[in-house]
């Protein structure tokens, strides 16, 4: 288990979005990192992303770079299908109807899917994975670690079995600019960092590898690039730069 250590490469100024100024004085890193060796490392080893949005958001950026080839559909996907027309979300968010998963099913549905037919298929070395903010939205920290528990026991012998790296992306800090839930609404900072700090330790023990998005992105959470992301294909923030360099370091 590695715990990884942000890399701020100094060598070059982000070249891929405008910087507000008051950004400067922080990060000094491109979106992607120079580093030929990095580039080299990352292109020699087949990568899965797995997990929600912020995941997503990793190959809409690098797909030129890496020539990364990204589902939206299969095992471990999550899917709120109350959600899935405009009608059915409005009364979603007005409490007339439940979402159609239960509290903690970003993490049950990661730990119940089947990846041993992938793994066979593709040869995978990294499996980078992620719920992201859905069960701390939904669910209590208690609760979130008992089924994240459950997950990473999975995947730690997923990893000896197939002598392939487990890397968990991280939680990052919320933003507080997604208000359409409103009173449905039950992330805090707070309760991220408890629940960050908990993961940290469990990701030790099962031998996953950690990156430290929280810790990354909370001094300037209200810096997202849209309600809640810090990386978008037109425009990123600093933070999502760093967090992105953070996790290829860590797939190398």
């Amino acid at each position: 288990m590695r715990n990884i250590t942000p890399i701020l490469d100094t060598g070059e100024v982000a070249v891929y979005f405008q910087q507000p100024a008051e950004y400067k004085q922080y990060f000094v890193c491109p979106l992607c990192p120079t580093t030929e060796n990095l580039y080299k490392c990352v292109k020699d080893k087949r990568t899965i992303l797995l997990g929600d949005s912020h995941v997503r958001q990793i190959p809409n950026i690098n797909t030129s770079e890496f020539s990364w080839h990204f589902l939206q559909h299969g095992p471990g996907i999550y899917r709120n299908l109350a959600t899935k027309t405009k009608d059915n979300y409005e009364k979603y968010k007005n409490g007339s109807i439940q979402a159609s998963f239960s509290p903690g099913a970003m993490l049950t549905s990661l730990r119940k899917g089947s990846y041993k037919d992938l793994q066979e298929q593709y040869h995978f070395d990294t499996w980078v994975i992620s719920s992201g903010h859905w069960d701390l939205r939904d669910d209590t920290v208690e609760s979130y670690i008992t089924h994240l528990e459950e997950l990473l026991k999975e995947w730690t012998q997923f990893q000896s079995q197939y002598f392939v790296q487990v890397i968990w992306n991280g939680v990052p800090s919320f933003s507080y600019k997604a208000k359409s839930l409103g009173g449905l609404e039950r992330r805090t900072n707070v309760k991220i960092a408890v629940a960050d700090a908990k993961t940290k330790l469990l990701t030790s023990k099962y031998n996953i590898t950690y990156v430290p998005f929280f810790d990354l992105s909370y001094p300037f959470y209200s810096y997202s690039c849209d309600t809640h992301h810090y990386l978008c294909p037109s425009q990123s923030s600093p933070i999502g730069s760093v967090q992105l360099n953070t996790l290829l370091n860590a797939i190398c």
